[in-house]
């Protein structure tokens, strides 16, 4: 009956579709140093390799490569990430991809990790309504070292019942791997490698019996892969659904690793998939913010994170990697009270930048990062009033005080000039904006910032500007 699922994996539009996805998702490259933009410039030719040794049996995956990263929420644990090559995820995601219909149908209705149409937000969803249905407390855990724990040979055993030997085969390359970590290299004899597209819907696989075990003994549990709560009307009942969870990963050769307190009242609030559930309100769990600003701050105080422009930019990916994941998950207010925060943080590192560097360097960019809140603005632009270039923003220089005052405000043409004494911005027009003898600082339309030896400098060099305010020292009472 599934015969052909090795030749459906091997085909051209299974290939293409999966590399599609990788370079979508672009990611860093394997062992063998291929990047995804150095495998785009041979794909064809790539693709059709790879259908043809997949097709005859003689594809062999290369090695993985082994990274760690810290674990969410936890500052002094790490996860092993096994990386695979370019071309190793485009063979397991066209496998991903032709195999997912087979394994669907006997996955459970309790599990939401890396599932079609399905996902955090709907897993989130399933728990609302079960407290919605009177179930106001919750037993919270995960499979200790899920990933490093699975029995290959159990899986694989359970595996004969729906896969081909071919199809087995192929899956094996992929679980029972070489890693390189480091100058070490190992082969994997236990476990399945966290990082190859085909890991989850084998991962989801495994644990259909354990899903199983618990509805028969009554619990109502929400799984995204290794993560679980289950709901009961009883702080009794939350603490022996505990108890099932653990009888049911016994089979398995799995572990629970419990929370310090794995039982609680959504009255007392827990944390489930990076939300809090407090009552019958929903938030960023405070971890996952403490995780966002200390991210943040890395970025933007490495010592060699490079301009302002890059840190921004890598700022702006994990911005966007947020509002993809929380998007209508959480209030807006907590996005835009992060705006403020994100904002303030990069105004005060683009000064401290700007007087590292001097005056003779180039202007620091203080405009392009992303909103949380509000998706398509960017902060340090609020609406523009009718007519107004630019905008005034209050400047933290150092010494400042809440009485300086931003002077000069007009709306914006091209500038020509700056005159010898750098006191007055001349028009391309021939008129000129007076800049105050005492400004510490110019800030252009771009939300640049730099004093105004450095504005002469850049206009010498035929950038483009626009003058928008002056920052200087309020007058004495």
């Amino acid at each position: 009956m599934h015969a052909d699922l090795l030749q459906r994996i091997a085909s051209e539009e299974a290939l293409w579709s999966a590399w599609d996805e990788v370079r979508g998702a672009r990611g860093a490259p394997g062992v063998d140093g291929v990047t995804v933009h150095a495998f785009a410039r041979g794909a064809e030719a790539e693709l059709r390799r790879l259908g043809d040794e997949i097709a005859s049996r003689r594809y062999r995956p290369r090695p993985l490569r082994r990274v760690w990263v810290p674990k969410q929420g936890k500052e002094d644990e790490y996860r092993a990430l096994s990386i695979p090559a370019v071309r190793d995820r485009v063979a397991s995601g066209a496998a991903k991809e032709v195999l997912e219909h087979l394994f669907e149908p006997r996955f459970h209705d309790s599990s939401y990790g890396f599932r079609r149409g399905r996902g955090t937000l709907a897993a989130l969803r399933r728990v609302i309504r079960l407290r919605d249905q009177g179930m106001h407390w919750v037993a919270r855990a995960d499979v200790d070292q899920f990933f490093d724990s699975v029995h290959q040979r159990l899986l694989f055993a359970r595996l004969k019942e729906l896969l081909p030997w071919q199809v087995r085969r192929l899956l094996l390359l992929w679980t029972r791997t070489h890693v390189h970590d480091g100058a070490d290299r190992f082969r994997i004899v236990r476990g399945v490698p966290q990082g190859t597209p085909t890991s989850p819907l084998l991962a989801n696989f495994y644990l259909t019996p354990f899903d199983e075990h618990l509805e028969s003994e009554g619990v109502r549990a929400v799984r995204y892969v290794d993560d679980l709560a289950a709901l009961a009307r009883t702080e009794h009942e939350a603490r022996g659904a505990l108890a099932a969870m653990t009888a049911g990963l016994a089979p398995l050769g799995l572990e629970l690793n419990r929370k310090a307190d794995p039982v609680r009242s959504f009255e007392q609030g827990f944390e489930f998939l990076g939300f809090e559930l407090v009552g019958r309100a929903v938030r960023v769990a405070p971890s996952k913010l403490l995780e966002f600003r200390r991210h943040a701050l890395t970025v933007l105080e490495a010592p060699r994170g490079g301009s302002m422009r890059r840190r921004v930019a890598l700022l702006n990916r994990m911005v966007r990697g947020w509002r993809a994941y929380y998007r209508a998950g959480v209030p807006r207010e907590q996005f835009r009270e992060l705006d403020g925060w994100l904002e303030e943080r990069v105004r005060e590192a683009t000064l401290r930048m700007w007087a590292e560097r001097g005056a003779d360097r180039r202007s620091l960019e203080l405009a392009g990062l992303e909103s949380l809140a509000s998706p398509g603005r960017r902060l340090f632009q609020p609406p523009r009033p009718p007519g107004i270039e630019g905008y005034a923003y209050r400047i933290p220089l150092e010494g400042d005080d809440e009485r300086s005052r931003v002077c000069g405000v007009r709306t914006g043409e091209r500038l020509a000039a700056v005159d010898s004494g750098a006191c007055r911005v001349v028009r391309s027009d021939g008129s000129s904006v007076p800049v105050p003898p005492d400004a510490r600082a110019v800030v252009v339309a771009d939300g640049a910032v730099c004093e105004a030896e450095a504005l002469r400098r850049l206009l010498e060099r035929g950038t483009a500007l626009r003058f928008v305010a002056a920052v200087a020292p309020a007058p004495e009472p």
